[in-house]
This record gives C-alpha cells, sequence and structure tokens, in this order.
C-alpha cells in the first residue's frame, strides 16, 4: 500500500508540475499591442469610387497554446477628406471601425521564424453630411488566410511580414446622397489580398516598438453589375508588450 500511495502522490506532482509548465508557457506567449494607424482607402461602387483618409487607433491581443495561437485585433479612426467619384463631399462626418481575429500556427528555429494563420475581419465605414438625409455606408467583410515570416538580424531587431488571401468578401454599400443626388443601394463579393511589412525593435525582453507597412487591395462583383477595386494602405505605429 505504500507503495501504490508513492505511486499516485509521484504522478499528482507529475501532473501538477506539466500543468503549471504549460500555464507559464501559455503567459508568456500572451501578448498586446497598442498601435496608430494613419491611412488611405479608396472604394469602389457602381455608382463611383469614395475616398477618405484616417488615422486609425487600435490594439492587438495575442494568447498562445503552444504553437498554436488566438489573436484579435479592433480598431476605430476618424474620417477626413471624405470625396467621391474624384470630388470632395464637405460637411460630412464619420468614422472607420474594423478588426480581425483568427487562429495562427507558428513555427521557429533560432533567429527565423514561419506562420500560418485563418481568421475572418474586415472594416465598416460610415459618415453622415449637412442634409439630414445624406448618410453613406460602406462594410467589407471575409476571410482572412495566409503566412508569415520574421528574421532577427541583430539583437533585439527583427524584419518580419505577411501575406493574406482576402476571399468571400462580403461588401455592401448604401448611399444617399443630395448632391450629387445618388440614391441606392449595393451589395457583392470579392477576393484580394493583403502584405504587411516591417520592423521591430526590444530594447527591453519583454517589450518591443514596431513600425509595419500595410496594404490591400480587392475586387467586387457587383450583384447589380459591375466589378470594382477596394484598396487601403499605411503605416502602422506601435508598441508591444508581453507577459
Amino acid at each position: 500500500m505504500r507503495e501504490e500511495t508513492r505511486l499516485r502522490i509521484r504522478t499528482k506532482i507529475a501532473v501538477l508540475t506539466l500543468v503549471s509548465v504549460l500555464m507559464l508557457s501559455v503567459t508568456a506567449q500572451a501578448g498586446t499591442q497598442v498601435f496608430i494607424w494613419p491611412s488611405n482607402y479608396s472604394y469602389g461602387t457602381p455608382s463611383g469610387t469614395f475616398a477618405w483618409n484616417t488615422t486609425s487607433l487600435g490594439f492587438r491581443f495575442d494568447q498562445g497554446f503552444g504553437p498554436v495561437g488566438f489573436g484579435t485585433m479592433l480598431f476605430y479612426g476618424p474620417i477626413t477628406n471624405f470625396s467621391f467619384a474624384g470630388s470632395g463631399l464637405s460637411g460630412y462626418n464619420g468614422q472607420v471601425v474594423g478588426g480581425d481575429a483568427g487562429l495562427r500556427f507558428a513555427l521557429g528555429a533560432g533567429p527565423l521564424g514561419f506562420g500560418a494563420f485563418a481568421g475572418y475581419g474586415g472594416f465598416v465605414a460610415n459618415a453622415r453630411g449637412p442634409v439630414a438625409s445624406d448618410a453613406v455606408l460602406l462594410s467589407s467583410l471575409g476571410f482572412r488566410l495566409g503566412f508569415d515570416a520574421r528574421a532577427a538580424i541583430a539583437p533585439g531587431v527583427t524584419l518580419r511580414g505577411n501575406w493574406t488571401t482576402l476571399s468571400g468578401v462580403s461588401s455592401r454599400a448604401d448611399i444617399s446622397l443630395s448632391s450629387p443626388p445618388v440614391a441606392v443601394q449595393h451589395s457583392g463579393t470579392g477576393n484580394g489580398s493583403e502584405y504587411n511589412i516591417g520592423v521591430t525593435f526590444s530594447p527591453l525582453p519583454l517589450v518591443s516598438v514596431f513600425a509595419d507597412y500595410r496594404s490591400a487591395s480587392f475586387q467586387n462583383n457587383w450583384s447589380g453589375g459591375g466589378t470594382t477595386t477596394t484598396s487601403y494602405s499605411g503605416y502602422f505605429l506601435g508598441v508591444e508588450f508581453r507577459f
């Protein structure tokens, strides 16, 4: 009986140790990013192309479970320099809200790292004009599949980049303008791609600052006929905390 009791105690200790190690591993892989993203948007519709600038503020949270991780990102920014079909729309106020969520599988060896990810996300832009009936709602949401890579080029300095396929993008454009007079609703689906390239610098073991450039473009096939292009691009500047 004594030997059996000892075996049970050893088994419990081993299980507790394994759980503790896994919990520490998960905790060590968690991280939060806070960023600012000045960017330009061009949103094509059958009625004409909307364009605007925005400086978004956002955050990203990642939680790792060994080689598998979950991540989610949210951002928000006011719309400026709003235009339609090449002409400025004065008196309009609006905002862009967007983000994504997904799973990532990562592999690493020394200074190199690779990953593959899958998720869902996009953005919604809405604006209201000086007349009560003036309202524009533009949205595009779809699946995100891609891969990423990183390479340490110096102590604390890492180059990184990713390529994302945007598939099954569902888009909607609800437009009501008094000048020029336009009142229509469009819906469509599309596909495209996005890429991101940047550099991170880690002055402390659990703190990094980063600068990235992101650009995307996708085609929309509208149900009423016609194909248009939507694109966005800009720089990510931020800080990341690991814990």
